[in-house]
């Protein structure tokens, strides 16, 4: 893997992007996990960098970078001979799987936008709980926000790492959420556990807390999307059109945006083949 990163610029640049993506998650994820402790009521623009930069600088496990590297030569070149194998990991929970697995997904997603080939899903995650999937999507939307941030931050970036924003999709069954815009448009500010569009309740970026006043209905795409309430916040500026969380939720959407990185339970997947669109 090190020598991959090191010969070959595309590998040695998604690389960095993953790098650059997931110290961003960690950081701000860190934040807003405070923000949310405190009452989800922050409405500063980013973490004081000597408290979460100095004092507690985000890094990886060994374990997490080592997996990371064995695997990006299998990602990275179709005809390697570990596509032919399947491992089992197990890791007790809290160990630090999911930051590696996300570690992985930032350096696919590069690669793909580098190679002028991310038309379409990138990536699959499927689980079986609807909660525990709810969850995972919650903190994949944290990557998502740094990748994003990093896509948008200027015009060389955008020119680099191309115009289609990075998205995260929810994949789950119509009990959740719902399956389609007018459902989702006509259950908004309803009491409703089931097929309920408020599925994030606090800005996965600053923590600050959502309503269902922050989901509104934007175009170009038509979609679901949620602005968060902080005015500071990267994805929450009233003034741009396009600052919005880079996460979609209802299928409609999904198949319209096709986004970079999609989860969802396994009985979703499922049901694929009825359905046509």
């Amino acid at each position: 893997g090190i020598k991959l990163i090191s010969t070959d610029p595309v590998a040695g640049q998604a690389f960095q992007f993953a790098n650059e993506a997931m110290y961003e998650q960690m950081i701000y994820s860190r934040w807003a996990k405070e923000n949310i402790k405190n009452g989800g009521k922050s409405m500063t623009d980013s973490p004081p960098e000597n408290e979460y930069e100095e004092n507690k600088p985000a890094k990886w496990y060994i374990f997490q970078i080592a997996f990371i590297l064995l695997n990006l030569k299998s990602i990275f070149d179709p005809n390697s001979d570990d596509r032919e194998i399947v491992d089992l990991l197990w890791f007790p929970t809290g160990g630090g799987k999911t930051e590696a697995y996300l570690g992985i997904v930032a350096f696919i997603l590069a690669m793909r936008r580098l190679r002028k080939d991310n038309d379409g899903v990138n990536v699959i995650m499927r689980y079986t709980y609807r909660l525990l999937t709810i969850q995972q999507f919650q903190r994949a939307s944290a990557l998502m926000c740094a990748c994003e941030h990093i896509r948008t931050r200027s015009s060389t970036m955008v020119k680099k790492w191309g115009k289609e924003p990075f998205l995260v999709g929810l994949f789950v069954g119509g009990d959740t959420t719902p399956n389609d815009l007018t459902t989702a448009n006509d259950n908004l500010g309803k009491d409703s556990k089931k097929q309920n569009p408020v599925q994030i309740v606090s800005c996965p970026w600053c923590g600050k807390t959502l309503t269902h006043h922050n989901y509104r209905i934007a175009s170009t795409p038509k979609r679901m999307a949620i602005k968060c309430a902080n005015p500071n916040c990267y994805f929450g500026d009233e003034d741009d059109d396009k600052s919005f969380l880079p996460v979609v939720f209802i299928d409609d959407d999904i198949i319209t945006t096709l986004p970079s990185l999609l989860i969802g339970t396994v009985d979703k997947f499922a049901r694929l083949p009825w359905e046509t669109k």
